[in-house]
């Protein structure tokens, strides 16, 4: 039992970090995503206020 007991642990810490990573990589993708988005939608609001201009 004793042995078995570290190895559990560092299975529980694995896991643990493998779940982080894995978060952290959609977070980042989501983050891009957004990023693209907000730069077109202020690119289409530059292009409506230039014509409102003329």
């Amino acid at each position: 039992m004793t042995l078995k007991t570290p190895t559990n642990i560092d299975n529980t810490i694995e896991n643990i970090l493998q779940f982080i990573k894995f978060t952290s990589i959609i977070s980042i993708y989501n983050l891009k995503i957004n990023l693209i988005a907000i730069t077109f939608n202020l690119q289409r609001s530059q292009q409506k206020f230039r014509e409102l201009k003329r």
